[in-house]
């Protein structure tokens, strides 16, 4: 049997960081045109978990 390589302890997963603006613009994409939530985790590289938490703390004001 072949084992799968691993990858080394030392390699890190670079985590994307997203501007307050590029939140709200991807907010605004699923509330104001409609666009499915599993579509835009996919386009932008995010967990479903993370946009809801976005979401849910982003002032309603700011999405409109």
């Amino acid at each position: 049997a072949k084992l799968l390589a691993t990858p080394s302890s030392n390699m890190k997963k670079t985590r994307k960081q997203y501007s307050p603006e590029q939140k709200v613009q991807i907010l605004r994409l699923h509330l104001l045109e409609h666009q499915p939530v599993s579509e835009l985790c996919e386009k932008h590289g995010l967990q479903p978990s993370q946009f809801y938490r976005w979401q849910s703390t982003e002032p309603k004001r700011n999405l409109s």
